[in-house]
């Protein structure tokens, strides 16, 4: 049996055939990633140590939707300093974005990109989260539209 789904091939893609799921969602793909880096120079040390994505795409007769999601941990940029004695820190973000597909017409699609959806807040901090001294919300970014090709 499992021999028999690893080798069945689907006519798009040439992927394998999700036989085990129902109807619709045999065409779900789920990705995800973690990453944990270990620094060997102390200057790099100004980086996030521990990174994680999961990618969510479930394409349904003539739509598709893709959902992504990035968490990045906080991390320090820098050392402490002789005037306030608190090093910088960039906070925790935890990030989404999507994009939505249906081709309503044989050469004609309609379109929904979002960026950063629930508004996280970038910047920079010293010492504690609530001392920010650089403060960046660029809030959601929607975009919509049709396309057509001739």
């Amino acid at each position: 049996m499992v021999r028999k789904f690893l080798s069945s091939k689907n006519r798009r893609g040439g992927r394998p055939a999700k036989s085990f799921l129902p109807g619709a969602l045999r065409k779900l793909s789920i990705n995800t990633n973690y990453t944990h880096i270990t620094y060997d120079n102390y200057d790099n040390f100004f980086r996030p140590s521990n990174i994680a994505n999961l990618s969510v795409y479930f394409p349904f007769r003539n739509m598709s939707l893709r959902w992504n999601m990035n968490w990045r941990e906080g991390y320090r940029v820098e050392v402490e300093t002789v005037s306030n004695g608190w090093p910088k820190f960039v906070p925790e973000s935890f990030t989404h974005t999507m994009d939505f597909n249906w081709a309503f017409r044989r050469n004609t699609t309609f379109f929904l990109n979002a960026r950063n959806i629930f508004n996280q807040t970038q910047g920079e901090y010293r010492g504690r989260s609530d001392f920010r001294n650089r403060w960046v919300q660029t809030g959601a970014i929607w975009e919509t539209g049709v396309t057509s090709r001739f």
